[in-house]
């Protein structure tokens, strides 16, 4: 109840945000904010008892938009740790370390290797996606991962299954719920008709 309470506290937020200043940029981040805090609830909730655990430590594989904000977002939380990132680039893996104090992993793998590192949040390229949360599962990692799961359906299966074996988190972040399209498709379908 207190994690429904938040939420509802939050989205109370958010809806007050939206309505009285149509701000989509604080809207956007208000709702990645959530999206990390359900993440954390839902990962704290089933943390192997027997382990002992001052905080979630995660590496984030991206350095673009998504990833700056899940960085901003888990660092306010105490819950959360974030201690690597990687990525395509190497100047941006190497600034978005510095700027979060961070481990620059030189690649997705030798992040996922990490064992420090409890949760994997995946914000690079779609097409990558479906192959490192694979990866991740299969290194008995947590994953959060942004919209789409994989491009295949068949890959998408597959790591539902294997989550589901291995009992891990594997959560489909959909950021595009926030993007401008589809927020102008909302305003505008009730307009349209049935």
């Amino acid at each position: 109840y207190k994690v429904l309470d938040q939420i509802s506290s939050l989205l109370m937020h958010v809806k007050h945000v939206k309505s009285s200043t149509g701000d989509t940029k604080l809207l956007r981040d208000r709702w990645l904010a959530l999206a990390n805090f359900v993440t954390l609830e839902f990962y704290s909730s089933h943390w192997d008892n027997s382990k002992e655990i001052s905080l979630i430590h995660i590496g984030i594989i991206g350095t673009g938009f998504a990833a700056k904000k899940r960085a901003e977002a888990f660092t306010e939380d105490d819950r959360a740790q974030v201690i690597a990132v990687s990525g395509h680039s190497k100047e941006n893996i190497k600034a978005f370390a510095q700027n979060y104090a961070i481990q620059a992993a030189d690649s997705p793998q030798t992040l996922i290797a990490n064992p420090d590192i409890d949760l994997v949040v995946i914000c690079n390229i779609n097409a990558e996606h479906g192959k490192l949360a694979q990866a991740a599962l299969e290194a008995d990692k947590h994953v959060v991962v942004e919209y789409p799961l994989a491009l295949s359906p068949e890959q998408a299966e597959y790591n539902i299954k294997l989550a589901q074996q291995k009992n891990k988190l594997l959560h489909v972040e959909h950021i595009e719920l926030l993007g401008g399209l589809h927020n102008a498709i909302r305003e505008w379908l009730p307009k349209i008709g049935e």
